[in-house]
Parts: C-alpha cells; sequence; structure tokens
C-alpha cells in the first residue's frame, strides 16, 4: 500500500519530467525501472530522487560503460582484486593472469575518445575513479574502477 505523499508527487513529476526530455528508449526503461522498484520496495525517496537526477544526468554510452566496470572481473596484481577497466590496448602485456576489461574491445563501436570523455564525465561524478595514477607510471584516464557510488547506481537502473 503506498499512501499518497509530497515525496511520492514530488517524485512522479521529477521521473516523469526526466523521460519526457530523453530520445533514448533505453533510458526510459531505465526511468521506469527506478521508477518501480521505488513503488514496489518504497526505499528512502531521496535515494529513489538521486538515482533518477544521475540518469537524467547520463548517457547510454555513460551506462554501458558503468556496465563494463562493475562486471569486470577482479583483476591480478597490481590491482589486487579490483574490478578494473582499461582504455588501451594490451593494457599489462601478458605477464598478468587477469588483466583489466578493455573497453575498447567490449565498447568497439565507440571511438576511443568518446570512451575516454566518457570516462572523465563519469570520474566527475564519483562515479569512477583512476586506478592507474601512483599505482603505475601511466598517464591518467588509462586504468579505472568503479565506486560505491556506481555499484548503488547500477543496481537501481538494472532489470531483476
Amino acid at each position: 500500500d503506498l499512501e499518497p505523499s509530497e515525496e511520492l508527487f514530488d517524485f512522479l513529476i521529477q521521473s516523469f519530467e526526466s523521460v519526457i526530455k530523453t530520445r533514448s528508449g533505453l533510458k526510459r526503461q531505465r526511468f521506469a525501472e527506478i521508477f518501480a522498484k521505488q513503488i514496489v520496495k518504497q526505499s528512502d525517496w531521496e535515494e529513489a530522487e538521486t538515482a533518477t537526477r544521475f540518469l537524467q544526468e547520463l548517457n547510454d554510452l555513460h551506462i554501458l560503460i558503468l556496465q563494463e566496470a562493475i562486471t569486470t572481473l577482479p583483476c591480478s596484481d597490481p590491482f589486487n582484486g579490483l574490478r578494473v577497466i582499461a582504455l588501451n590496448e594490451n593494457p599489462l602485456g601478458n605477464e598478468s593472469e587477469n588483466p583489466p576489461k578493455e573497453i575498447t574491445k567490449s565498447l568497439s563501436s565507440y571511438s576511443k575518445l568518446a570512451l575516454r570523455m566518457g570516462c572523465a564525465e563519469l570520474m566527475s561524478k564519483g562515479l569512477l575513479y583512476d586506478e592507474g595514477i601512483g599505482r603505475l607510471s601511466v598517464k591518467a584516464l588509462e586504468y579505472l574502477a568503479p565506486t560505491e557510488l556506481a555499484d548503488w547506481f547500477i543496481n537501481w537502473i538494472k532489470n531483476e
């Protein structure tokens, strides 16, 4: 039973405004997923509104990058169990047993520049962080790992 409330109506309006403004069918489905989860689980309204706001600010490429980062297997040395994606080819050579996932291969329909820009935008939102700087002698935006916030957000928009 869902009681009518100011929070419910605010969430409805925010969700509908976001859906109206997007052209992406996949993004509309993701808004519907957030909406359905909130109605069924009745989580904190602030969390649902935050998930909706994040989704509104992201595009399909951002979501694809995040899904790649979240679903990658934990890496071996030098990343010691972290889920890491790479923006370069053959990131650690053949010496690593479980190297970072090369998103330039898994998302090959996008240019390296588009992927780099998408990753930088996700970093600015706190959804990815640079894992190569300080660990390896590489330039910025080569090795990235998802944050807890990315896990939280993907859980709001994935089908269950």
